[in-house]
């Protein structure tokens, strides 16, 4: 039942977890007691602005975090005391221009919301020790400063003119315990993320208040719940491979309800006159406290099964992406036991590391990742997994790698390349653009590599080579597999540079949800006209000007189609198409593959279709592709 906790990962959480349950436990209650549990839940999530200031400028997450949540801390205590601490309001009003300021940063200054993500939503899976020192420090922190100012905050909290009438001066312990709330919130976003703050701070210390009336009692229960919480939640998210941070929010409400039910039920008893006279029953608060937690353990331990997944003599292997997972695949078969940590139709730029992803990874003899940043949380996991696999970066040994940013490709901002005849380039490398092999430099690399076929031709033999390195038992099963798979995807890169010559060069005009297809328009002879969202994650945000401008150009260029994407809201797409007369029903296999029985289930029907989704969209449906030989 405890296998869980014997996982090197789970282990690692757990020591976060109960870490943060002394500074949560013991400070929620002062939450709690003050009424501050919007202010809470409002300075974690004030962070945002300042982690994306720390991605985008390079330095410590934390730190960014930190300092975002000090200065949201002292405009908020000054704000509230000029309206009479009034923090509610004045919460509400701070984190509006912090989530303002966290939205413009990230996608229209640093293009950083990707890296971001991981931190709104925090994980317990890829804890490092950083995070368990800050977690630790922040915890004596908020120990010291109740055994300092406790009877301070207590005397406010109860009776605050009264306590001001005997002298007790409020300014300096409130800004104490704003400052710590604000310390305390950082520390858990490594945990369960600025989103979920509330279920560590907040929640534990609001389920035992009804119970327990003394504060060193409640600040103990309060404790030992938030553990509980913690511990249960990591455990039954490694049962039912969810997220952790999610699964103890879920439980900690829960756990709420089942309290406010439980002790109203009780109170109203209470309040009936017993049969011989008037009196009333006392609550039996503790043991209620103590079966309504029993129940809660019960529950979680009936939830989950275990699955060990033996692989026998085949290599384990695990692939970040679905459409790497699909070219291993192919070229393994049999011989490997392939994890695949993304599934289709999920944008890799919002994924958040599931138990299973950790497990897999730490008995893997391979990890195939993409590379480039698309799946950049792929060393956190292997770090934390504790895993000794070969970490193969396919992405980094291809031979054409374009730069990424924006600009960097071709795009309908230059009207003098419109007209380009393209038609002897399609199927080979645009005039202009670097031979393959060498970097394009200019920034970051364009993470998308796969939409060349060339570059998967290469990835092929990548991964032959180090499933033969893994297994040389297997040589003969392997490289036959890869020399048949090579000649499918030569047909592939052969049969859509068919396709696209039937287009006039005119006409190919590409306009997509976000800025993906930059290999296959350098290999094709596609211009890029322009994309909804202006950046290479579907994280960016357009700001009112990129679409008004976008808008200008499709119809100045009269684009016939706009091309939403799977993985991607299409409402962006769909509201271009509407407001320039283009149309928004062909959509792209952009990020990842598509389900099972779809046109984009494998990496060569995600191409054919794109390539026929595309000239049907340039000719208005007058041109179809068909490949042959896949």
């Amino acid at each position: 039942m405890l296998d869980p906790f014997t996982l090197p990962f789970v282990q690692h959480g757990l020591w976060a977890i109960l870490l943060l349950a002394i500074g949560a436990g013991v400070l929620g209650t002062w939450i709690v007691l003050r009424g501050l549990a919007f202010y809470a839940h409002g300075v974690a999530a004030a962070t945002f602005p300042g982690l994306v200031l720390a991605d985008g400028l390079g330095f410590a997450a934390p730190l960014g975090a930190l300092a975002m949540a000090l200065l949201f801390a002292v405009a908020v205590g000054r704000l509230a005391t000029r309206q009479g601490g009034d923090h509610s309001t004045m919460t509400a009003m701070v984190l509006v221009g912090a989530l303002a300021a966290g939205v413009i940063l990230a996608s229209d200054v640093f293009d950083a919301a990707a890296n971001v993500n991981g931190l709104l939503f925090g994980s317990l899976l890829v804890i490092s020790d950083r995070d368990l020192m800050i977690a630790g420090a922040a915890s004596a922190v908020v120990l010291v400063a109740t055994l300092l100012l406790g009877p301070r905050w207590l005397a406010l909290g109860f009776d605050r003119d009264g306590a001001r009438a005997l002298g007790v001066r409020a300014g300096g312990p409130d800004a104490v315990l704003l400052v710590l709330v604000a310390l305390v919130a950082v520390a858990t976003l490594s945990a369960v993320g600025a989103l979920l703050a509330a279920a560590l701070m907040v929640i534990p210390a609001a389920t035992v208040r009804p119970w327990i009336s003394r504060m060193p009692i409640w600040q103990l229960a309060t404790t030992l719940v938030t553990a509980a919480l913690g511990a249960a939640g990591l455990w039954l998210s490694v049962k039912t491979n969810a997220p952790p941070g999610a699964t103890i929010a879920v439980l900690a409400g829960v756990l709420f309800l089942m309290s406010v039910t439980l002790h109203s039920v009780l109170h109203r008893r209470s309040d009936r006159p017993r049969g011989g006279g008037g009196g009333r029953r006392r609550l039996a608060g503790r043991p209620a406290l103590l079966v309504l937690l029993g129940l809660i353990g019960a529950g979680v331990a009936g939830c989950g099964s275990s699955d060990s997944g033996a692989k026998g003599d085949r290599i384990a292997v695990v692939a970040t992406t679905t459409q790497l997972g699909d070219i291993v695949r192919e070229v393994g078969g049999d011989r490997i036991a392939l994890h695949q940590i993304l599934q289709p139709n999920t944008d890799p730029h919002e994924y958040e590391p599931r138990p299973k992803d950790v497990q897999e990874t730490a008995g893997a003899k391979l990890v195939f990742a993409s590379g480039d940043g698309l799946d950049g949380w792929a060393g956190d996991i292997v770090e934390q997994s504790g895993s000794k696999a070969t970490t193969v970066t396919v992405g980094a040994k291809v031979p054409t790698r374009l730069p990424g940013g924006e600009g960097e490709h071709e795009h309908g901002d230059h009207e003098d390349e419109a007209g380009g005849d393209h038609d002897e380039q399609a199927g080979h490398d645009e005039a202009g653009h670097e031979e393959a092999g060498h970097d394009h430099g200019g920034g970051a690399v364009d993470p998308h590599w796969w939409h060349d076929p060339r570059n998967v031709a290469a990835a092929v033999t990548v991964i032959r080579d180090a499933l033969v390195a893994a297994e040389p038992d297997a040589t003969a099963a392997i490289d036959a597999r890869a020399t048949a798979y090579l000649k499918k995807v030569e047909a592939l890169d052969a049969g859509i540079a068919r396709c696209i010559r039937e287009v006039p060069a005119a006409q190919r005009k590409l306009v997509t949800s976000h800025d993906a297809f930059g290999y296959f328009t350098h290999r094709y002879g596609i211009r890029v006209v322009g994309a909804v969202i202006p950046s290479q994650t579907t994280q960016a945000q357009p700001s009112a000007g990129d679409v008004a401008k976008l808008a200008d150009l499709v119809k100045r260029e009269k684009v016939k189609a706009v091309f939403p994407e799977s993985s991607v809201n299409p409402k962006l797409a769909d509201a271009m198409a509407r407001q320039t007369g283009a149309v928004s029903n062909l959509t792209l296999y952009g990020d990842t593959l598509g389900p099972a029985g779809s046109d984009g289930a494998t990496y060569l029907g995600m191409e054919q279709h794109n390539a026929d989704a595309m000239v049907r969209g340039f000719t208005g449906g007058a041109v179809r592709c068909r490949v042959a030989g896949l």
